[in-house]
């Protein structure tokens, strides 16, 4: 049997204006699909209403969820390896 391997997905805030990096219901209304695919989340953000929307996420799936206020934090986190995967 071959093992599939599953994703990461990486979030950054692009748009200081925007009122959020992401709905959290696209990770939460397909829960079953992401779940299947994907084994964890980066959170780039400064922002508290992000980091509240990633805990969502964290409460409600079994996705592995980091937040980070840099992205070049989360890149060495990505390429250390030590990511579930």
């Amino acid at each position: 049997m071959v093992k599939k391997k599953k994703i990461g997905i990486l979030v950054k805030r692009i748009n200081p204006e925007d009122k959020y990096s992401f709905d959290p219901m696209l990770l939460i209304s397909g829960k079953k699909s992401i779940e299947a695919h994907a084994n964890w989340v980066i959170l780039v953000s400064d922002r508290y209403v992000d980091a509240l929307n990633l805990k969502f996420v964290k409460i409600l799936t079994s996705l592995y969820c980091l937040h980070f206020l840099e992205y070049n934090e989360a890149l060495q986190i990505i390429n250390s390896g030590s990511l579930p995967g």
